[in-house]
């Protein structure tokens, strides 16, 4: 019954006599039947852990305890693995003896662990005749295999890209359980099927449970202000085992005006960012968050969230967190001063991670004018001149994009690149110091962050997926011929084309009938004429009843 005893009320547990509550099914679970029992009981999976190494054998192992009041001999244990409902191992082990409370653990022999990128079920048990309580003679435990798996988690188009403004892609890529080197990403805009921008980037790593960012090397020249687009972005890296998120697209349109939730924690709105900002166009709600919370339902109204402090925030922890998942769910942030600074910080996941921009730090006050800045970063399209008062002490945590002139910093850019911080105080008060095109970066800067959405679609699993693999080295193609590999989820009918970049056929390599699952054909790189292609860009397109799906190769 000792150990039956829950506390009593919000204090610590005590479980001395008098004090606490009993628990009528604790009691019941903790109390022993009465007279002599065989109870052979499964524990903790000691063996396999939650990854594994692939194509390497690993010897199961599992604790078992003796719960009953005999000593037990010769208890026969079992194991089997099933990936996908196949069985792939099974074997048993008899352990001679085990005495009553005593705990022992059982290893059985190796099991040949396969390939990366593989879920795997295990269950033990025990088949004990003798054993009277059922109800713990099973566990199980479900492992995977680490695998070379790099996706495109991200980039910074997303629903809206600042008009007539030339614009910088980045891609966000993430790796599993390696280290990812030497392979290149692609970036193709096209508009109502014409392609307006290629571009591709080496990738030096990628880190193992980590994520970069990448810049593509030349500018987007985007249209006029209604223009529509599809961006799409993938990469080549030869090792990676799944090829479902090697590519991500998103569409977008050019615009000069976001709706912006602006979120104050202050004595009054920050009348003089929202007046600047209705006049370049933008739509502009107030929220004041000391006093009130947000639901992640509120903010995605919005294409972007805005706040800033001057008094706490009525639950900073709270408020980062439904930043951060309004975040996850492809908005955008901008977080502005006091934020930043300790006693009126922001809190939560906005604050961590990757969604990191400046550290909290002392509040400092002195006048400064804009120092250092990347012009070519869209956060400082157009901005000539800033001047600011108050400015946080903390250093940078994502990309650097701004800094005063005394070094406090100024702009900063979260990993992810949907947080901006601007360590910059736009609330009600009015001051001769805050001077300049400060409201313009406060404009480009939503209009980066609602451009920052990751633009990643629901995965259909019955799509025809189109993998382009190379006979000799990944994309571009440099020896005399491409390997295509395609998927379909049925039997039927496919076409797979060849087109050049001016949309011409330049080669029909299946037009008939697929069996279900991977299918592989060989293009010698050459035309319907038997004539050799030469060097440039081509589309490999498959049709697949209502299905198309369209990878780039590049011939050398």
């Amino acid at each position: 019954m000792q150990g039956s005893v829950l506390p009593r009320g919000g204090q610590p547990k005590n479980d001395s006599f008098g004090t606490g509550r009993i628990d009528a099914m604790l009691c019941i679970a903790n109390t022993p039947p009465a007279g002599p029992t065989h109870d052979i009981a499964m524990g903790a999976v000691l063996a396999p852990a939650d990854k594994i190494d692939p194509m390497t054998p690993l010897a199961p192992m599992v604790v078992v305890r003796n719960r009953g009041t005999y000593h037990e001999t010769s208890i026969t244990f079992h194991c089997k693995v099933e990936s996908l409902g196949t069985q792939v191992y099974s074997d048993q082990y008899v352990l001679s003896s085990l005495d009553s409370a005593q705990t022992d653990t059982v290893t059985f022999p190796n099991w040949n662990v396969g390939p990366g990128s593989q879920t795997y079920d295990l269950t033990f048990w025990h088949t004990y005749l003798p054993d009277t309580n059922h109800h713990n003679d099973t566990c199980m435990k479900t492992t995977v295999t680490r695998g070379h798996d790099v996706s495109v988690a991200g980039m910074n188009i997303g629903g809206r890209v600042r008009a007539n403004t030339p614009f910088t892609p980045r891609t966000n890529l993430a790796s599993t359980d390696y280290t990812e080197t030497g392979f290149e990403a692609w970036c193709i805009v096209d508009s109502s099927g014409t392609v307006v921008y290629e571009d591709s980037t080496t990738i030096d790593s990628v880190p193992a449970g980590g994520s970069r960012s990448f810049p593509f090397p030349s500018a987007w020249s985007v249209g006029p202000v209604g223009a529509a687009y599809t961006a799409t972005m993938y990469h080549n890296c030869g090792p990676d085992q799944n090829r479902t998120n090697d590519t991500l697209s998103v569409a977008t349109t050019a615009s000069d005006q976001v709706r912006v939730l602006m979120c104050y924690a202050d004595a009054g709105t920050p009348d003089s960012l929202v007046a600047g900002l209705v006049a370049m166009g933008d739509s502009v709600t107030t929220m004041d968050v000391s006093v009130y919370t947000p639901t992640l339902g509120e903010l995605q109204a919005y294409d972007a969230v805005g706040t800033q402090s001057n008094f706490q925030y009525a639950d900073p922890v709270g408020f980062g967190n439904v930043l951060a998942d309004y975040v996850d769910a492809g908005g955008g942030v901008v977080i502005g001063q006091f934020s930043f600074s300790t006693g009126w910080a922001m809190a939560g996941r906005i604050m961590t991670g990757a969604y990191a921009t400046i550290t909290a730090g002392v509040n400092t006050s002195s006048t400064t004018q804009l120092g250092w800045y990347n012009p070519g970063h869209p956060t400082m399209s157009g901005v000539s001149a800033v001047g600011e008062y108050y400015a946080a002490s903390g250093p940078f945590v994502g990309e650097s994009v701004a800094v005063w002139q005394d070094g406090r910093p100024y702009v900063g850019v979260s990993s992810n690149q949907k947080v901006v911080g601007l360590n910059q105080y736009p609330g009600n008060y009015v001051y001769s110091e805050r001077t300049g095109d400060w409201v313009l970066v406060w404009h480009n800067s939503f209009m980066y962050v609602a451009g920052s959405g990751s633009g990643v679609g629901g995965f259909d699993p019955f799509a025809p997926a189109l993998n382009v693999t190379l006979s000799a080295t990944p994309n571009p193609v440099l020896g005399p011929r491409a390997e295509v590999n395609y998927t379909v989820p049925a039997a039927g009918k496919v076409s797979l084309y060849v087109f050049d970049l001016n949309g011409r056929l330049v080669k029909t390599l299946v037009n008939g009938n697929a069996k279900p699952g991977v299918n592989r054909v060989i293009w010698n790189l050459a035309d319907n004429t038997g004539r050799q292609v030469s060097s440039g860009v081509y589309f490999c397109k498959l049709v697949a009843g209502s299905k198309t799906q369209s990878r780039k190769v590049v011939v050398r």
